[in-house]
């Protein structure tokens, strides 16, 4: 039986027992999360991110696909000011698994399992691990990537703000179980705004899952270091 499995029977059955059973995976999904998924080293200057999205699969939060949007100025002999106009877009996202793609979740549930039957626990070796776990490091240049540019502009008009789902017509309650959830933030003027949930129709969620869907012709294999080799700047 799967690792994903027995843990979800052993959570119906004994809860308490299951909660001792999971800390080991949990504590590498956190590593894998924390070295791989962390839309903050995708680029040299974190502090200019314009946009960070995280993908996250289930209750347990299983890393699929994060990215980060930046200014086009890694470099600093880069010319101005066609360098500050420029929009890149990088993302990581798990491979595809041996339960293939009909929920994205399943990427993130596969690579955590596999580095956690490899054995890998300390950094150091789960470093090792993400080197041939064959996960994509992407890049993606908004300006020439059509209807790009204004997607990201459209981003204001998603509802920030508290948000109350519309009834229904027929007056049914809806509920949803075990969902995957969207991590989006935003710059704004005096800081940044984060949302996350459910991609529901109208939320920043949903407007990053329709971004992430419209960047998926325009990847291209990232020339920078990957993020768990990055070193990030001290400044």
């Amino acid at each position: 039986m799967r690792v994903g499995l027995a843990l979800a029977a052993l959570a119906l059955a004994f809860p308490a027992q299951a909660q001792r059973a999971v800390q080991p995976i949990i504590g590498v999904k956190r590593t894998v999360e924390a070295l791989a998924f962390d839309p903050g080293l995708f680029f040299k200057w974190s502090w200019a991110d314009k946009v960070r999205i995280r993908y996250r699969g289930d209750d347990w939060g299983w890393p699929v696909y994060s990215i980060a949007v930046q200014n086009g100025c890694e470099d600093e002999k880069a010319p101005l000011p066609a360098c500050t106009e420029r929009r890149v877009a990088r993302m990581v996202r798990a491979p595809i698994g041996p339960r293939g793609t009909e929920r994205p979740r399943w990427r993130g549930t596969d690579l955590v399992e596999r580095i956690f039957r490899s054995g890998a626990r300390s950094e150091r070796a789960i470093k090792a691990q993400l080197d041939k776990a064959g996960l994509e490091w992407l890049e993606a240049d908004l300006q020439a990537c059509p209807g790009a540019m204004a997607m990201l502009a459209s981003a204001e008009a998603a509802q920030w703000g508290p948000y109350t789902r519309p009834p229904r017509p027929d007056g049914a309650i809806v509920v949803t179980l075990h969902a995957d959830t969207i991590e989006v933030g935003f710059e704004v003027p005096d800081g940044r705004v984060t949302w996350s949930g459910l991609g529901r129709e109208g939320t920043p969620a949903r407007w990053a899952y329709d971004f992430a869907a419209l960047l998926e012709p325009c990847w291209k294999p990232a020339p920078a270091p990957t993020p768990w080799r990055r070193i990030p700047a001290t400044y």
